[in-house]
Order: C-alpha cells, then structure tokens, then sequence
C-alpha cells in the first residue's frame, strides 16, 4: 500500500482520487458509515475548478452545480419584513485575462459524494465505519492498526480527520481554539427564496440549500424539535407556516493550525492541519487545493522522480496560505464570537486577488492576477494541470530548449517570454526561468530535491 489516508471528507476523497488516478495505491478509512448531511454550499473558485478540469473531475462536479452564484445577503429582522440593507457579493466579475473556467456552486455533501466516487472508480479503496486506533511511524513506512483488526502497511500515512491524529503524531498547534458552536436547522418549506438572509430576530443565517430545503444557522445548540421549528417560523415572519425539519448539523467554530503540516512520513491534511471559522469562498477552495499541491508531489516521490525533500514544501508552500485563511475567518467572526484575545487584521487584498494572485516564496504572498508577472513563485494564467511533471514554456530559440529538455523526460510548450524559457509545476506555479537552456538539468535536480542536487 502506498498511502494510508485517515478522514474520508472533502479533502482526504480529494487526495485519494487524485493520487490513484496516477495509480498510487490508496485506501481511506472513515469513521461514520453514512456521509453526514452537509449544510454548506461551495463556491469553487477558477483556480480550484482548474485543477478538478485537469485531474478529470470537473465534469462529475458540474453534474452537481446547483446552477447560480451568491449575490449577496439581505439585512432584515424577518424574511418577511422590510430589509434594512443589502450585503453585496465579495466577488467581483473575473476577467476573460485572467481566467475563462467558471465558478462552480454546489453543496458539500454531494462534492464530497462525487470525489468518494471518483477515488473507488480511479482504483482507491474507501472503507467506512472504520477507525485508526494507532499507528507507528518508521523511517521507511508507517503501520496503522484498524478498529476491524486489520493492521496496514502504508509508505505514507495522511491524516485529515482532526486534532487526535494530529497529536498523536507529536505534532503541537496554535490558535485561539474553540470561539463558539452554531447549529444549522435545514428545513423543507413552500418558500421561493433565492438569496440568503442575515435576520435580526433570531440573530441568524438563512441560506438556501437544495431546491426546496433552506438553512438557518444560529448561535445555539440544544433546542428541541418545537424549538427548531419556532425559530424558522420567527425567522420567516409567518407563524402559521408548515415546516417539514430535515437534518441538525452542530458546528463548532475554531481557529487552530498545526505548527507544522509534515512530520516524516506522517502528512497533515484538512481539520488535522488547521480549522477556520466559516469563511465564504475560502474553506472548499482550500481544502480541495491542498489536496492538489500535496497530491503531485507525493506521486513524484512515491514514483522515485522527486526526493522526499520535495513534500517538505508542501508545508512551507501550504502553511503559510492556511495563516492567511484563518486570520481572514477570525477577521469576519460577529461580535459575540469574539474575545479580548482574539484578534485578527482583515486582510487588505481583494477576493479576486485572493483567490487567484497567491504566490510561493518569499517576499509579497500575492501579485495583481490581473498583471500577473510569470516570476518563480507565481501561476501562469490559463495552464493545462494535466500535466504530471514539470513543463517548460519556451517560444525563443525553441531547439535548444528541446535539446535540453527532451532528454530529461520534460515536456516543452509554446508560451515562454520570449528569449526566456518558464519551467512550470504540475500545479501551473512557475519554479524557474532562465535563458541559458544549460542550467536547466541543474535547475530541475535542485526543484526536486534528488540527492546531491
């Protein structure tokens, strides 16, 4: 077995059906038998909708697309009464320049349904009611111990079920931790609302979900079937209403993120490598991009293509961006979630800039995707992910570039910056550019960490 992965939700379906597409062997252990009702809708961002294109998965998604984009939240004390405001949509129209895949809206539960699919049809192994009781880490794989008896043998071990595993492979976290709990009472009801609501009488979030059924989360847990059924009466403003409950889901908002994501052959992927308090457009679009910056490097080093030097930048590359999610949902928590000690800067970017203009490196985390400067650290604009490996974009003198490349197995395209070359990640992030087709192998060895590079 090539990869043990602990979690069977968004992130750990996502990595599991990446990987086994390139044939790395994966079985997924999940707890809960049924996957549980999830409340939440995703905007999938082009970025993230790039990545699912080029791993062959955006069309299972768009089957699932439930067909419109948030345009916003109205301010009201009922959906009934006078609306006092209108929140307009964070998102702003994306440029063709900058990307021509759509967004793409659709609800957890069945995203998450669509990749546990995907990973048993590419060849993974999902195995449900089943709990890791202990595993053990050597230098050279990792043994985990199975509630069902069975112990497994793995190359790699990658948690994203939560902070137990976390600390069991010794690694410590930092953050406020807990702030809160909500609870979201999903309900079926002949109501014909398409935006979401932010309602003052029972201090509230009404959201549609599916066609026909709404959410309504609130700050409260504990209420009794009549106590759910009021408060969506009191939050629409019609007492006589018939409500048809459908599913409870408690939330717990937190803010913690590990002190570090790779710890051997232990991997930390998901709530095991940070939780944020719910931010729109921001947590499905991590998680499935974690999957993807941790998915291709692995299958270079399993491949014996990359050493395993190159997962440790899963962390410094991934990290990071996760500080900057987190500090983002703790800058957007209401004021009774808040504390004295918790504070956080909103970030001073905007969401398009946010979500396609983040960079690796040093230096500014993010460029104007708009004016994007193909520097290393960057993305290229409108690259095929397909690829498994590097890629160099050479337009000038394109025969010596292929002399250098060809014979070390890289695939050359057209788009280079004229008398430069690009050498592109798996991922479309630029890793290096030159003009001197005689750095190239040097280069590359360095990228993926070989021995002696």
């Amino acid at each position: 077995m090539d990869v043990l992965i602990v979690g069977g939700g968004l992130s750990g379906l996502t990595v599991a059906a990446l990987l086994s597409q390139v044939g790395v062997t994966c079985l997924v252990v999940e707890r809960e038998r049924e996957m549980p009702r999830a409340p939440r809708n995703h905007r999938l961002n082009p970025r993230t909708m790039q990545v699912l294109r080029g791993a062959g998965l955006e069309e299972p998604v768009r089957d699932i697309e439930l067909g419109r984009e948030s345009g916003g939240l109205i301010v009201a004390d009922t959906v009934t009464g006078s609306a006092s405001a209108r929140l307009l949509s964070p998102w702003d129209p994306i440029p063709p320049s900058v990307s021509e895949v759509p967004v793409c809206t659709c609800n957890e539960r069945e995203l998450a349904a669509v990749m546990r699919t995907q990973a048993r049809e590419r060849g993974a192994e999902v195995r449900l009611g089943v709990t890791l009781t202990g595993f053990e880490a050597s230098p050279g794989r990792v043994t985990g111990v199975l509630d069902d008896g069975t112990t497994v043998e793995a190359r790699y071990l990658i948690a994203a079920s939560g902070s137990a595993l976390r600390d069991a492979a010794g690694v410590s976290a930092h953050g406020p931790g807990r702030l809160g709990r909500q609870l979201t009472i999903s309900f079926r009801a002949d109501l014909d609302l398409c935006d979401g609501y932010v309602l003052g009488s029972v201090n509230g979030l009404l959201l549609p979900e599916e066609p026909g059924i709404f959410g309504l989360t609130v700050p409260m847990t504990g209420l009794t079937t009549e106590q759910c059924a009021e408060l969506i009466r009191t939050a629409i403003g019609r007492a006589d209403l018939p409500v048809e409950l459908v599913g409870l889901e408690p939330l717990e908002i937190a803010a913690e993120i590990a002190d570090r994501f790779v710890c051997g052959r232990v991997l930390l992927l998901s709530k095991s490598a940070y939780v944020s308090p719910p931010t729109p457009g921001l947590i499905g679009n991590a998680r499935i991009q974690d999957a993807h910056n941790l998915a291709w490097k692995l299958e270079l080093v399993l491949s014996g293509e990359a050493g395993p030097g190159l997962l440790d930048t899963y962390d410094t590359e991934r990290r990071p961006l996760a500080e900057l999610t987190v500090r983002d949902g703790l800058s957007r928590l209401p004021a009774h979630m808040t504390a004295p000690t918790v504070t956080a800067e909103a970030l001073t970017v905007d969401r398009l800039t946010f979500e396609l203009g983040y960079r690796y490196g040093t230096g500014d985390p993010f460029e104007n995707p708009r004016r994007p400067t193909r520097q290393p650290g960057g993305m290229v604009p409108h690259f095929d992910l397909s690829a498994r490996s590097f890629v160099l974009l050479a337009d000038g003198d394109e025969q010596r570039w292929r002399a250098a490349a060809d014979p070390l197995g890289v695939e050359v395209r057209a788009g280079g910056g004229g008398a430069e070359a690009l050498l592109v990640r798996p991922d479309g992030f630029v890793a290096w550019r030159s003009t001197e087709p005689g750095h190239l192998t040097q280069a590359l060895e360095r990228l993926l960490h070989r021995e002696g590079s």
